[in-house]
């Protein structure tokens, strides 16, 4: 695991941020019946939950001899399985072009995401924060359900994530959007791109202090 990272090294910072990325997904082998695969070629998870983004494929370094086997495997298993899931190419994979191999067994490209980071101690905290603007730590079980009730308009299901740090955003009263800071990496990823984002990073490096 990356530990936290205080400042920005461009010819890292993409391995930083996937590995940001892989925490997260991997939180999910947290749940119950959940099934983590990890060997030196492919790393996986089968949540057991009919949610693509529960079940995920985070790493791979496929060589050409093992590459249609590799990949037919996992097919095989979510197959067996008939759960959907979600095959994350990064910085790291191998080779560079999995993803055209990922096409040709029958795969579809979904999105591709930006990365971002940013140094909590140069974060800007001397903003106005918007009128209505109400931003608080989860911290109890009531806060929790809170929490889930809002995400679940989104994903459909849920379930505990350690060792995550969850903030419910509030605007003039409307519940819109949560964060969640993995403290191993200290990047901080926006649930959606919205001006809100920008006020996480001061609670963040609260947390990480």
């Amino acid at each position: 695991m990356i530990g936290i990272v205080h400042s920005i090294d461009p010819s890292t910072v993409g391995t930083v941020i996937e590995a940001n990325i892989n925490a997260y997904l991997l939180s999910f082998a947290g749940l119950p019946g959940a099934v983590l695969h990890q060997d030196p070629r492919c790393v996986w998870l089968d949540a057991g939950i009919a949610g693509a983004t529960f079940n995920s494929v985070v790493y791979a370094r496929l060589s050409p001899e093992d590459m249609d086997a590799g990949i037919e495997a996992v097919l095989n298993h979510f197959r067996r399985r008939s759960l959907p899931f979600t095959w994350h190419i990064g910085p790291g994979t191998e080779p560079a072009d999995l993803g055209s191999y990922l096409l040709t067994h029958g795969l579809t490209h979904s999105e591709d995401e930006p990365g971002m980071a940013v140094e909590l101690d140069r974060a800007r905290d001397d903003f106005a924060i918007p009128f209505g603007l109400v931003i608080t730590p989860v911290r109890d079980e009531d806060d929790l359900r809170e929490w889930v009730d809002v995400w679940l308009l989104r994903v459909g299901s849920a379930g505990r994530c350690q060792p995550f740090s969850w903030f419910i955003v509030q605007n003039q009263g409307a519940f819109f959007d949560m964060a969640g800071a993995h403290p191993a990496s200290a990047v901080v990823p926006a649930i959606r791109p919205q001006p809100e984002a920008q006020y996480i990073a001061p609670q963040a490096r609260l947390k990480e202090q």
